[in-house]
C-alpha cells in the first residue's frame, strides 16, 4: 500500500486521469444498477404483488388493445379471482379554485382498493358497489395532489372539488408513493358517476384494463384456461366471435420488455467498467501480464 501511495503520488496526473475513468465507469453501473432494481428487482408497490394479474384482449390484428366492460363482467366473475376491478386514465377540469386545470385521473370499476390492496392514509376507498352506473359523485385523492394543490389540509375529507362542473365529495387520501398505475395519478373516481359510457357494448372499448387477485392455488396459467373457456361459451351464447382475454402478471405489464433490455445494459455497461480497470492498469504497468504478476500470490 505504502509502495503503491508513492507511486500516486509521484504521478498526478496519471492518478487523477486513472480515478476519473474508473469513478465514471463506477456511476454508469451504479445508473444502470438502480434502473434494473426499480424495473426489476423491487417488489410492485401492492400487497402480494405476485398475486395480482393484468387482462387485455388480442385483436384480430394481434394487437393488445383494452377491455370492453361486459367482458369485464364475465371474465371477472371467474372462479380463477378472489377479487378483480378496472380503471381506465380519465381526466376532469377542475376549476373553482384559482385558475382551472386538468386533473390525472383514474376511473375505476369493482373492487379497486382491495384488489390492490391499497389503504387510504385518510378517509377511505370505495367498494365495488359505489362504482356502478349512477354511483355517487366521490374521490380519492393521490398523496402528491393533496400536499400540493390542497396544502396537506387535515380536514380535506369531506370537502367538494368541482369536476367538469360537477361537485365531487373527497373520501380518502392515499398514502404517499402509492397509486395505480402510479403515484402520479392525482385522484380516483368511479367509473359508474361518469355519464355516457359504453356499459352494455362488448366490442366498446375506451382504455380500460382490468385487475385481479387469483385465488389460492391458482396460477396464471390456470386462470388463462378458465377465461378461454368463458369466452368460448359467451361465443357459442351470442353466436358471434369476441377479442380472446390474455392475462398476464402485473409486474409484466409494468416492465414490458424492458427486463430484458435493462439486463443487455448491465451487462455492458459491466464490460465498460472491465475496460475501463483493464485499461488503468495497462497504463500503470506497462502490460496487463506485469499487473496480473504483481498481484499474484506466487513468487
Amino acid at each position: 500500500m505504502r509502495s503503491a501511495l508513492r507511486s500516486l503520488a509521484r504521478h498526478p496526473g496519471f492518478t487523477t486521469a486513472g480515478a476519473l475513468t474508473i469513478a465514471l465507469a463506477v456511476a454508469g453501473n451504479t445508473s444502470i444498477f438502480a434502473v434494473l432494481k426499480a424495473l426489476v428487482l423491487d417488489p410492485l408497490p401492492f400487497k402480494n404483488p405476485d398475486q395480482l394479474v393484468t387482462l387485455d384482449v388480442r385483436s384480430t390484428r394481434g394487437f393488445l388493445i383494452s377491455i370492453s366492460i361486459p367482458n369485464y363482467r364475465n371474465w371477472g366473475r371467474s372462479s380463477a379471482f378472489q377479487s378483480h376491478a378496472a380503471a381506465a386514465g380519465w381526466g376532469m377540469t377542475w376549476t373553482g379554485r384559482d385558475q382551472a386545470q386538468v386533473v390525472t385521473q383514474q376511473a375505476v370499476l369493482g373492487d379497486f382498493f382491495g384488489t390492490l390492496g391499497l389503504t387510504p392514509y385518510r378517509g377511505r376507498g370505495f367498494g365495488a358497489a359505489e362504482t356502478e352506473p349512477g354511483a355517487e359523485a366521490i374521490t380519492v385523492l393521490g398523496y402528491s395532489f393533496w400536499r400540493q394543490h390542497l396544502g396537506g389540509d387535515p380536514d380535506v375529507v369531506g370537502q367538494t372539488l368541482l369536476l367538469d362542473q360537477r361537485p365531487y365529495v373527497v373520501v380518502g387520501v392515499l398514502p404517499e408513493g402509492s397509486g395505480y398505475p402510479s403515484a402520479a395519478v392525482e385522484a380516483y373516481v368511479p367509473m359508474g358517476s361518469i355519464p355516457g359510457l359504453p356499459w352494455e357494448d362488448r366490442g366498446s372499448s375506451f382504455g380500460t384494463r382490468a385487475l385481479a387477485r387469483l385465488a389460492p392455488g391458482m396460477t396464471p396459467e390456470l386462470a388463462q384456461r378458465h377465461l378461454d373457456r368463458i369466452t368460448s361459451n359467451i361465443e357459442a351464447g351470442e353466436g358471434q366471435a369476441i377479442a380472446p382475454p390474455e392475462l398476464r402478471p402485473l409486474s409484466d405489464f409494468y416492465v414490458r420488455d424492458l427486463k430484458r433490455q435493462a439486463w443487455v445494459l448491465m451487462a455492458a455497461v459491466g464490460f465498460v467498467l472491465l475496460i475501463a480497470v483493464a485499461n488503468v492498469s495497462f497504463s500503470a504497468t506497462g502490460s496487463p501480464w506485469t499487473a496480473a504478476y504483481c498481484c499474484s500470490p506466487w513468487p
